[in-house]
């Protein structure tokens, strides 16, 4: 079956699955040059100070805590870890399964929606579609998603402005 969105135009730059090559790379690189710059500088002992490393990351945690309330830092743990994965896929896959099921809807009604439900799994389209077998109106189901996403951009910035710290 043709894909339905094959005429739409999307950057080629969100992840597709598995962890996100460009952070881990990036991550790798990282350590790449540090490592690098001890081999290179001739005395590794020097950079392998474990004193100094438990006062500067000791330092680090401490002045956290102090500037942020603790359960925002423990918050961030899922934000942290959320930039190893990828944005969640293609928009086009989302496109196609929405098409998809409206297609279904059209033909079969709303136990034929109700049933494909439980195969999408992307949580978002998920709960969209829950509430639409509920019975919420379009308004209602805008207003629920729109405050979804912007509560995760809310954390997501809170997450990012401890790591700014």
């Amino acid at each position: 079956m043709a894909k339905k969105s094959k005429n739409l135009d999307f950057d080629d730059d969100v992840a597709t699955g598995g962890f996100d090559s460009g952070t881990i790379l990036g991550v790798v690189a990282g350590i790449g040059l540090i490592l690098l710059a001890i081999i290179l500088g001739g005395d590794a002992g020097v950079f392998a100070n474990l004193n100094a490393a438990l006062i500067v990351m000791g330092g680090c945690v401490s002045t956290t805590f102090i500037a942020f309330q603790s359960n925002k830092i423990l918050e961030m743990i899922p934000v942290i870890m959320s930039a190893f994965r990828p944005d969640g896929g293609e928009a086009i896959e989302h496109i196609d399964d929405i098409m998809d099921l409206a297609e279904k809807y059209r033909k079969g009604g709303m136990k034929v929606l109700e049933s494909a439900e439980s195969k999408v799994e992307n949580r978002f389209l998920k709960n969209g579609i829950s509430m639409i077998v509920d019975g919420y109106n379009g308004r209602e189901i805008y207003a629920i998603l729109d405050h979804e996403i912007n509560s995760l951009k809310e954390r997501h910035n809170g997450g990012q402005k401890i790591l700014r710290f």
